[in-house]
């Protein structure tokens, strides 16, 4: 049974497909760092860093947003360009790459089963729709429409032109889409269905080699979870079974990502001076919309009126479409546009099915109706073209040079400008990530500058409360940071107060952060002037050896600095405390900050940790100053014998000192973001 289309219309022009193929390439790769660098994205390009370069073999990706952890498929797939260059902006060409694959595909199968007309308005709409652009550079967005495209290639191959042995490319495809985000599970909705619908195209051989490949996908991890204890199915299953709504979001997010409508929400906040930008031309996505919603009605009339091969095509389209979406309408969780990435190019299909009957029809009466449509179609689509185009290269622009808080964020750009500027300070030195609890495993500025200092030699301070002074020459890397009272502006201007260090360069983020790039020359000969020193510098078990304190009152706070030196290296992590003890020797308050995890330590340097604690000065008689290893919470014993040492810890008695950060008014953190902002553009 051959497809309804004649074989000769079946032949798609290789020319036209990589004419859409390049307009998808220039549009999804123009201005590369103007895309969103966050946690989910840091974290993603790290599994793919850590596969790539560190053998690392997940059975599990990240976290999904219901709990249970996504299939390890995409991390699989982000090592390949990480391997050849690990850099988040190979991922940023990759995955662009990826779904630019898409629109040429899209192409082929309209022209395939619907004509060339067909194929020219799915791929043309497709490759200019801005929220499809926008999607296709996102490192997280894991629904990739090159392999939503080539699962129903494989199915419109088996059930529409009857081809047995494509079937088991369907199971291979569905397989490959569950394994790269969860919501490829709508798809065997889709897939289950078919094979129910239209039996008599289905073989036992072809499925069953589909069922072995869906296994050989799949089944890894599912031995990794049945070890854990069906950890993530029963996450699963919780989310399924949680106290579930009714909502139409589903809809409106899938008719929303297929006219580029409300592309404004990805301005945050900021949406009303983004707008203000473009001329009031938002209806012309609302009049796609109207288009869309005429092409699913007319592809349920074929799918009633026509026969065979044809209503197979049809609804194939429309179980696409709305088998994704009718899942999301009773929901359990929030319902996110990201999820229905997995539509695309459905929403083009569609309309261009519609167009090319609209050119081929032959009415008998509404002639000039018909006449009309035909003509004013392919103006309007070139009209709305141009249109996502202008408002998603203005939308880049905003983002640029604007704060979007609960929109886009700080583009990527901003990192590498400051990692470049830190690079070229270094020139092959240590850079110190200086940034709040950086010296956590899953923080994000931790994973941020972690990928993108991968080939540079780094570690991490928690500037909120640490200052580490490196033995040898070395960058810091120092925020991102408030203007004005940003918690880490008391440790940086300690910082800067040290005589071997001076700030060699500034970036400004658009939201008025900034990053300093400090550079030291090694560790100063002497404490800071301010500090006092302890008589006999006390010795811990943890390797640190205290050298001296500060304490500086803050209203109903007290700051206590303690300086240190590290003499050998530990393989556990260590935390100062300062316990606040009252003239009875009442617990008033105790505190802590973090100091360096073990593969940080480096042997001959000193740093100072910031321990606040919630107390009135006046109401302190002594302090008592220790470290604990954490998680065990085991306190460092004292090996110094001293009149003010205890088996774990040591006393102060010393009265209230003056603040310990001295003169470094001169070279201030205030002024740093001054000229960032130049320094930002410049570069």
């Amino acid at each position: 049974a051959a497809p309804f289309m004649p074989a000769r219309s079946r032949r798609a022009t290789l020319p036209l497909a990589l004419a859409f193929l390049g307009l998808a390439l220039i549009l999804r790769w123009a201005r590369p760092t103007l895309v969103e660098y966050g946690f989910d994205e840091a974290l993603t390009t790290r599994l793919g860093l850590l596969i790539a370069h560190w053998g690392y073999r997940p059975a599990v990706g990240v976290q999904a947003s219901v709990g249970s952890y996504q299939f390890p498929l995409f991390p699989y797939l982000a090592a390949i360009p990480l391997k050849f260059w690990p850099s988040p902006l190979a991922l940023v060409y990759f995955i662009a790459f990826l779904n630019a694959l898409a629109v040429p595909l899209a192409y082929i199968i309209g022209h395939r089963y619907w004509g060339p007309w067909a194929g020219a308005t799915a791929a043309f709409l497709f490759a200019v729709n801005a929220w499809s652009i926008a999607y296709a550079r996102k490192i997280w967005t894991q629904n990739i429409s090159l392999f939503t495209a080539l699962f129903f290639l494989a199915l419109f191959l088996t059930f529409v032109e009857e081809r047995p042995w494509a079937l088991a490319g369907a199971w291979l495809g569905v397989a490959v889409l569950i394994g790269l985000h969860l919501e490829g599970m709508a798809f065997l909705f889709v897939l289950g269905p078919a094979m129910l619908l239209w039996r008599r195209q289905v073989r036992w051989k072809p499925l069953a080699l589909g069922l072995v490949l869906f296994a050989l996908v799949l089944g890894p991890y599912f031995v990794h979870d049945a070890r854990q204890g069906w950890q993530n199915v029963r996450r699963f299953v919780a989310y399924t079974g949680g106290s579930p709504s009714v909502t139409l979001h589903a809809v409106d997010f899938a008719f929303r990502l297929g006219s580029g409508r409300q592309l404004f929400a990805l301005a945050g906040l900021a949406a009303p001076a983004y707008r203000a930008e473009l001329p009031p031309l938002w209806s012309l996505s609302t009049l796609m919309e109207v288009v869309l919603a005429a092409a699913m009605v007319f592809a349920v009339v074929r799918v009633v009126r026509a026969r065979g091969a044809e209503r197979r095509a049809y609804a194939l389209l429309l179980l696409w479409f709305w088998v994704p979406v009718l899942l999301q309408l009773y929901h359990t969780r929030p319902v996110y546009p990201h999820y229905f990435t997995i539509l695309y190019p459905a929403h083009f299909l569609l309309i261009g099915a519609f167009v090319a009957w609209l050119v081929d029809v032959r009415p008998r009466r509404w002639r000039l109706v018909y006449k009309a449509a035909r003509l004013g179609l392919p103006a309007f689509f070139v009209v709305w073209a141009i249109w996502q185009v202008v408002s998603f290269q203005t939308l880049l622009s905003f983002v640029e040079h604007h704060p979007t808080p609960r929109g886009f964020g700080v583009p990527l750009k901003y990192d590498l400008v400051a990692v470049d500027k830190a690079r070229a300070a270094a020139r092959g030195a240590e850079i110190v990530v200086m940034a709040p609890d950086a010296e956590l495993e899953w923080n994000v500025f931790r994973l941020m500058f972690d990928d993108l200092l991968f080939t540079h030699p780094r570690r991490f301070v928690n500037g909120q409360n640490t200052v580490v002074v490196a033995r040898e020459p070395a960058v810091y890397l120092v925020g991102p940071m408030k203007p004005v009272h940003d918690a880490m502006e008391p440790t940086v201007r300690l910082l800067l107060s040290l005589p071997t260090v001076e700030v060699v360069d500034t970036v400004t983020l658009p939201d008025g952060r900034g990053f300093l790039i400090v550079r030291s020359t090694g560790t100063p000969a002497r404490l800071p002037a301010a500090f006092r020193a302890f008589e006999t510098p006390v010795r811990l078990d943890s390797g640190v050896r205290l050298l001296g304190y500060a304490v500086q009152p803050e209203g109903e706070r007290l700051a206590v600095w303690v300086a240190w030196t590290r003499e050998q290296t530990s393989p556990r992590f260590y935390h100062v405390f300062v316990h606040a003890v009252g003239a009875n020797g009442e617990s008033l308050a105790v505190g802590d900050a973090s100091a360096l995890l073990p593969y940080h330590q480096r042997r001959g340097e000193w740093g100072v940790s910031r321990v606040v604690l919630r107390v009135d000065a006046r109401a302190v008689d002594h302090l008592e100053v220790g470290m604990y290893t954490w998680p065990d919470m085991s306190r460092a014993r004292v090996e110094t014998p001293c009149p003010t040492c205890a088996a774990d810890h040591v006393t102060i008695r010393a009265g209230m000192e003056s603040s310990p950060q001295g003169e470094q008014e001169k070279r201030g953190y205030r002024a740093a973001p001054a000229g960032a902002a130049r320094a930002a553009r410049s570069a």
